[in-house]
């Protein structure tokens, strides 16, 4: 007896997952402001009997992914989503959900929900910091007293290196006075150490704002509590001064410290403040850097947990996953499938493809999951150069839950004409 054929198995895995009842349920997530197609990709859709649920960034994302009730996720133009939806979105393809993303690439602007409109991560942690109340905020360090820099110890491990510690003006307005750190030639770690005794015990949150010079694109930033434990995390500086707060889940504890018992430090209850440049967390290389500093606070801050703040799904996300195709010539339905119909597409002007795992062919290989090509891209020469449609059935996780991606990159408006719509709705289907 032969063996059944492993696009077979795959897809009697995605039928597989999901109840009767819920089958032909999906979610149709606009990302944002929807394309001109979007209407008649729904249409499309509930012409291939799937009842659809609209939503939105602003939707109750974690209680309409839950795969018994809506075991697919549409997302249309899916570049931003919430850091909410975004988490909820794991979750869901943790429990077995499924998700189409039709162009992106997927999720990569995460947007903060903050006072009845959406940020981005910068303008959010800007506005949580900068809202945060008197009495709810403790300045630890006074970048602009001189007198401070006498508090510093430094560490390193070029103690010959001639490093400088000034306090200035260096372009903050509003600002009486900031530091620059100059490290003429950093070898592998330059910190200074300077000895804190906050006062609000119920801190959550550091706050501070800091730039880099051209070649430094890393803050190391260090909390040592009075039990001797250490927690570290990292700020990307740019060349223009740039708001930071880090919460109790940015910081990771050094394993060579003396463990708390915690998950995340108690930033309330630090003796030591360390920053400056580390190989621990962001590598920095080694030459001259420099960076800036303003002063650093404590906060009891109202913000979000940012601890499921990416999500990385193979071809999907995040978009080091994909690479934009310039030299495509045409699109073909690929061979060996049966979920997508063969018909003429239009080149898009916009695509991108993944570069996937070499696709499976046999049974039981042991492979975290099984690709399969929807829609082929070819060059002038008739040479593959990419993917425009892709599905992948996942092997079952540690819940013995098996999820499903798929996707239809071409981002461009032009290709969802009536055929590119219909292959949309073909892989929606299949996906069901």
């Amino acid at each position: 007896m032969k063996p059944i054929h492993p696009i077979l198995l795959a897809l009697a895995a995605i039928l597989a997952c999901a109840p009767l009842w819920a089958a032909s349920r999906a979610v149709l997530l606009t990302c944002g402001e929807a394309p001109g197609y979007t209407q008649a990709l729904a249409d499309a859709l509930e012409g291939q009997g799937i009842s659809l649920t609209p939503a939105d960034l602003g939707s109750d994302l974690p209680s309409l992914l839950e795969p018994d009730k809506n075991p697919l996720l549409i997302a249309v133009a899916p570049g931003s989503i919430s850091a909410e939806g975004l988490r909820a979105v794991s979750d869901y393809l943790e429990n077995g959900g499924r998700l189409l993303t039709i162009g992106g690439p997927a999720f990569t602007d995460i947007l903060y929900g903050y006072d009845g409109g959406w940020l981005s991560r910068e303008e959010y942690l800007h506005r949580a910091a900068a809202d945060v109340a008197e009495g709810q905020r403790e300045t630890i360090l006074d970048a602009s007293d001189p007198s401070a820099l006498k508090e510093f110890k430094r560490g390193t491990n070029n103690p010959d290196d001639d490093v400088t510690y000034t306090v200035g003006d260096y372009g903050l307005a509003g600002s009486r006075g900031q530091i620059k750190g100059d490290v003429p030639g950093l070898k592998s770690w330059e910190n200074f150490n300077y000895p804190v005794s906050p006062k609000m015990k119920d801190a959550n949150a550091v706050a501070f704002m800091a730039k880099g010079d051209a070649d430094t694109k890393y803050l190391y930033v260090e909390m040592t509590d009075r039990g001797g434990s250490r927690w570290y995390a990292s700020a990307a500086l740019t060349e223009e001064w740039r708001q930071y707060l880090l919460s109790e889940s940015d910081f990771v504890w050094w394993h060579d410290s003396k463990p708390s018992g915690r998950q995340h430090p108690a930033i309330g209850e630090i003796a030591t403040l360390t920053m400056g440049f580390a190989q621990t967390g962001a590598p920095i290389p080694p030459g001259h850097h420099v960076f800036y500093l303003s002063d650093v606070e404590l906060m009891k801050a109202d913000i979000q947990d940012r601890e499921s703040s990416g999500l990385t799904v193979p071809t999907l996300c995040p978009e080091d996953q994909v690479f934009p195709v310039t030299n495509a010539a045409g699109i073909e339905t690929a061979q060996n499938q049966i979920f997508v119909k063969d018909r003429e597409y239009i080149l898009p002007r916009e695509v991108f493809s993944c570069s996937p795992k070499r696709q499976g062919t046999g049974i039981d290989k042991g492979r975290d999951f099984r690709f399969i090509p929807l829609l082929e891209m070819y060059d002038a020469k008739e040479l593959h150069c990419g993917y425009a449609a892709w599905m992948n059935v996942f092997a079952p996780n540690e819940k013995g839950k098996v999820s499903v991606v798929g996707c239809l990159s071409p981002q461009s408006e032009d290709f969802y004409d009536q055929n590119g719509i219909a292959a949309a709705a073909d892989i929606a289907r299949a996906m069901l």
